[in-house]
């Protein structure tokens, strides 16, 4: 009985350790600061494989922690015949990082374009139901590109958001290589080789919010 008591009780602490990870008492006063969105965590990985081969695969937790961030919970993806959603897992936690709900790719709504020049483009999205701020939102999601001349944009950090962890990394062949432009920042991003790939990675962490006039 000792035993199972003992058992019990590490597993509620390891189960409830791991819901803190995304409590809104856990980010810091520092990143708060006129801050209407949280940006806690962050990786995006670009794979290209071809010029005609290439997969994005997005991982992301932010927090709205008022009214103003509202729309960070609206989801939505657009697909056409050379971009295709391969999966989508998005959770929803409290205040305190307790799970409140889930949602798959089957769970999206969906409209095709009405006109536009991408053939065959549709809509996928979800408005993401909460009952009250702040409120976390784990998002995981795959893309696969059937033609990778336009490369996916890394946006690191938006008005009345900051960011607590955020990395971009592109992982290329020798023979296709990488070109990139900055605008309105300066992140040096760590080149590495292994194999036929060469691999870029950006990473940045600790961005008070911006103000609308920065």
């Amino acid at each position: 009985m000792i035993t199972k008591a003992l058992l019990s009780t590490l597993f509620c602490a390891i189960t409830f350790q791991g819901f803190s990870q995304y409590s809104a008492s856990s980010i810091p006063d520092s990143l708060k600061e006129d801050a209407a969105v949280v940006k806690r965590l962050e990786e995006v990985t670009f794979h290209v494989k071809d010029v005609d081969n290439a997969t994005l695969n997005m991982h992301k937790v932010f927090t709205v922690m008022n009214e103003k961030g509202r729309s960070k919970l609206f989801f939505y993806l657009t697909t056409s015949k050379a971009l295709k959603i391969d999966e989508v897992d998005i959770r929803v936690y409290d205040e305190d990082g307790i799970p409140i709900a889930k949602y798959k790719k089957r769970d999206l709504s969906k409209q095709a374009y009405q006109g536009g020049l991408v053939v065959d483009g549709m809509y996928h999205w979800l408005t993401i139901p909460f009952n009250s701020y702040p409120v976390t939102v784990e998002i995981n999601y795959e893309t696969v590109y059937s033609n990778s001349l336009n490369y996916p944009r890394y946006d690191i950090q938006e008005a009345k958001e900051s960011v607590e962890s955020s990395m971009f990394k592109v992982i290329v062949p020798f023979d296709l290589d990488l070109r990139y432009m900055e605008q309105k920042v300066h992140l040096t991003p760590v080149i590495s080789e292994e194999g036929n790939n060469k691999t870029y990675t950006w990473r940045t962490k600790g961005l008070k919010a911006l103000k609308r006039d920065e």
